[in-house]
């Protein structure tokens, strides 16, 4: 027999922070009961139980608080909308006729503990599976027992038997608390040994097997390990086994449980589901639940329960293009493109088909030109169009609605953006499954969406900005920009040799050899061994209650010991060299070219960000960063030509905060950073030195970025009394930009949003409320975004303007220029190597890019070419 229990606790919380906050047709907040439910259906669907029961916390203190009176005392409370769904929850699990089991004193793990120790000694062919969001419920698999989790969300699931454990891990399940008791656990507050991560952890119980055993030989002096590890254990030693009972799941508990035998729900069964089904507002879950017609069934089209939706929610498969592309020729299409499985999905609202891209393989243009001329509503569009583009040569770019770009921009949806989520969020339908469940419903969710935008005047920027981006970035993807490996694997050999070598410094500095890319470790001999900073310095700890070893600390105290600016150096090094020198070469393409992807929806400000490789973080300044620049090269009878906005945010910061000096000097083609310098300094512009143009190079950007007067100490070489004067007299002198920070936290403070010149908005629900901390980090982010979004948004219009400009301008323009890159403020073309063309293009070009904005401060371009990336010169024009 099956027997299967659910952990609650853990799927409730994992749903809440999963999903978008559903709620029902009566307002009240309903997303954690679906992730539960969805899971609860997939549940009785895919394991099929025998028998099935849920395990709740109570409110009520556990055992576990009584012998530690901080387990979990760090967690917050959560909100309210999570609590009032636990009573929903258990609706449902009345509905399905399921036994709710609580126990007061104890957690739902050790009712789940005792009934997975129980259940095999009354049935011994018993095959007891436990549903959880937590680990910890993996110390009791066994021959019998298995877990069924969550990796990430809901969707993704792992059933843990012992293989999978000690593939996980290293050791078995039995082991599992030993190594919580040495490692700790922050999430629940259990201490463990201070100073042993998961590695220290893992190796010691290999060797010695359990915690008993580590602590008899440590008492018998016949530990056999480092000096540091022998301290760290003595130290800790009733932490450690404090640990031990804590992370200890109860398997011994009093319960009187008679599991429910899983049925399927008859007549009445389903009347009571339904009900509680329609009250929540998950009407697509009454489809799942449909039972499977039978051949009989089919051939004679009777008709079950739900058989109207379940056959509106199928997909029939097409194999001949003239039938594919009869869809087209309909005034409006849904579309969507499974990248992964090369399967392209099409509805005409009342019937969905499936097929392949492959049908369309060399198609003529007139044949394909339905698919042009009707409008198509895509679940992003970019995967598609690329593929059209590869198939047919036909580059997509009118009469298309990306609902993906539209949920981006507007403030409900979350980063991961997938159609369950936007039908949720935007309609309010709970649908799941694949796009034969949920295609049908993108014709109305396009019309309510465009509302939307247009009543957060955000339509311009979806309609004249985003969208035609997309069939931009689809040629850019495709094309891709030639690398040569050779420069990348020269580069690789140096910097293994730096590395060994400065690896061998370190390890002389610290005294001892050790793991510098461990942060534990790295933190135990930069602040216990070492004890750098001990008398001076405050510093910033980890969620886990660890000293940080990140890049902003080690920079507070880089010049308190020698050893820091190597492990500062050490990382970046580390970071080329894995990232780029052998990363770089496995990503070029039969080509001889490397493709990478552009993101419209990733970052807040509506900044474009690269994957697969980042080619967006390639250092420019450093000369190893310049080597790797020097592996992209243009193609044969081409040079790169690159055009690159002139201190592009300092000119937008200058436009919106109308600081009438800052508008003069770029009116005036003055130096903003020795005006700057001249300010602060009370010095004529003509008297500034190197070294005032640099610190004031430094506020200038730091400002835009909210930086603090600390930072900026540190980044200049200023004590903090310094540059508290710097930034006083800064804001004396360009009292625009002060006027322009208070005035935007306080709208942000009072709208919840700011936005840029365009009208992209940035939302900042944290701004109030959310402790000091974090809003001096969200009044920071809100400073900054109207100053980078607007950046952003005139290097996209540029984009836009220069593919109208070389259509107009080149009847073969893939010939003539071709846009590779977009790397922030730059836009990297490469142009065919006669000169006529390039004085043209250049003209062309910079033309369009200045002529995007229409403010106070003009535009600059620069411009330079050469045949690789790291080696452009200013051009000299004609």
């Amino acid at each position: 027999m099956k027997y299967v229990i659910i952990d609650s606790n853990a799927i409730i919380h994992r749903a809440f922070h999963a999903l978008p906050p559903f709620t029902a047709p009566d307002g009240s907040p309903t997303g954690a009961v679906y992730g539960f439910t969805s899971i609860l259906l997939r549940i009785l669907k895919e394991l099929k139980p025998d028998y099935i029961a849920a395990a709740f916390d109570t409110a009520a203190p556990t055992f576990r608080h009584a012998a530690y009176e901080k387990y979990k005392a760090q967690r917050e409370r959560a909100p309210d909308e999570l609590y009032e769904q636990f009573p929903k929850t258990k609706e449902v699990l009345r509905a399905f006729a399921i036994p709710v089991l609580e126990k007061e004193g104890f957690e739902a793990d050790d009712i789940i503990g005792t009934l997975a120790k129980t259940i095999p000694k009354k049935d011994a062919k018993a095959e007891v599976i436990i549903v959880t969001g937590d680990m910890d419920a993996l110390q009791l698999v066994n021959e019998c027992v298995s877990v069924f989790t969550m990796r990430k969300g809901v969707t993704d699931t792992v059933l843990y038997d012992k293989k999978a454990v000690f593939d996980r891990f290293g050791f078995g399940p039995e082991t599992l608390i030993d190594y919580k008791a040495l490692r700790g656990d922050p999430s629940d507050n259990i201490p463990g040994v201070r100073g042993i991560g998961e590695k220290t952890a893992t190796d010691l119980l290999k060797k010695y097997k359990t915690l008993e055993k580590i602590y008899e030989l440590l008492e018998k002096g016949k530990l056999k390990e480092p000096p540091g590890i022998i301290e760290k254990l003595t130290a800790s030693k009733n932490d450690a086994f404090l640990s031990k009972n804590l992370a200890t799941i109860e398997t011994g508990l009093d319960i009187k449980f008679s599991p429910a035998k899983t049925v399927q729900p008859d007549a009445k069964a389903m009347n009571d589901i339904a009900e509680v089904f329609e009250r929540f507002g998950f009407k697509s879950f009454l489809a799942r639940m449909a039972p499977e017609k039978s051949k009989q069934e089919k051939e004679t089209n009777s008709t079950l329960p739900f058989s109207e939706h379940i056959q509106k929610n199928t997909a029939q498969t097409i194999t001949e293009r003239s039938t594919l592309l009869k869809f087209f020729k309909n005034k409006s299409v849904a579309l969507f493109f499974d990248e992964d499985e090369h399967v392209l999905f099409v509805s005409d609202g009342e019937v969905t088909v499936r097929s392949t891209m492959e049908l369309l393989s060399g198609a003529p243009n007139d044949e394909i030109s339905p698919i042009q001329t009707c409008e198509k509503i895509i679940f992003d569009a970019k995967p598609f169009i690329k593929q059209l583009l590869a198939k047919t040569g036909t580059v997509l770019e009118k009469k298309f609605f990306d609902i993906t770009i539209a949920g981006f921009l507007l403030s409900t949806v979350p980063k991961d953006i997938t159609p369950e989520r936007l039908l949720a969020a935007h309609m309010n339908e709970f649908v799941s499954g694949g796009p034969e469940m949920w295609l049908h419903h993108f014709f109305r969710l396009r019309k309510i969406l465009e509302k939307k935008l247009k009543d957060e005047n955000a339509w311009y920027i979806f309609s004249e900005m985003e969208l035609p981006l997309i069939p931009i970035l689809s040629q850019m993807e495709n094309r891709g920009i030639k690398v040569e490996k050779e420069p990348l694997k020269k580069m690789g050999s140096i910097l293994k040799k730096r590395l060994e070598v400065i690896t061998k410094e370190i390890h002389t500095d610290a005294g001892e050899k050790f793991n510098i890319n461990s942060t534990q470790k790295l933190a135990y001999i930069l602040f216990d061994k070492l004890e750098i900073g001990k008398d001076i310095h405050k510093f910033k700890k980890t969620p886990g209650g660890k000293i940080s070893t990140d890049e902003e600390q080690l920079e507070d105290v880089k010049l308190l010991h020698p050893v820091i600016p190597k492990v500062l150096e050490y990382r970046e090094l580390m970071k080329l060299k894995s990232a780029y020198a052998d990363s770089l070469p496995k990503l070029i393409q039969d080509d001889g070219r490397i493709h990478t992807l552009y993101n419209q929806t990733r970052t807040a400000t509506g900044r474009l960000s690269s994957e697969e490789p980042n080619l967006q973080h390639i250092p420019i300044k450093t000369s190893l960063g310049k080597e790797i620049r020097r592996a992209f090269v243009a193609d044969a009878g081409f040079t790169f030509v690159s055009f690159d906005y002139s201190q592009l945010e300092l000119r937008i910061a200058a436009e919106l905060a109308g600081d009438q000096k800052m508008l003069e000097a770029f009116s005036r083609d003055l130096d903003i950073h020795a005006l700057t310098a001249s300010e602060v300094n009370n010095v004529p512009i003509e008297k500034v030195t190197p070294e005032m143009r640099r610190a004031a190079k430094i506020l200038n950007f730091g400002i835009l970025y909210g930086m603090g007067m600390r930072a900026f100490a540190r980044g200049s070489g200023f004590s903090e009394a310094q540059a508290k004067k710097f930034y006083e007299e800064y804001f004396r002198g360009f009292s625009g930009i002060r006027r322009y920070i208070d005035e935007t936290i306080k709208s942000a403070k009072k709208n919840g949003f700011v936005q840029t010149r365009f009208g992209r908005r940035r939302y900042f629900p944290g701004i109030t409320g959310g402790g000091f901390r974090q809003e001096r980090e969200t009044e920071r982010m809100a400073i900054n975004m109207p100053i980078q979004g607007t950046a952003a948004d005139v290097v996209k219009l540029a984009m836009v303007e220069v593919s109208k400009t070389l259509k107009r301008s080149y009847s073969d323009s893939e010939n003539a220029v071709r846009l590779l890159l977009q790397i922030h403020d730059e836009l990297l073309f490469e142009i065919a190597e006669s000169e006529e063309i390039i004085e043209k293009a250049i003209k062309d070009i910079r033309r369009a890019m200045e002529s995007v904005w229409n403010g106070r401060v003009y535009l600059s371009v620069d411009v330079k070419s050469g045949k690789n990336w790291a080696d452009l010169k200013l051009y000299a024009q004609k």
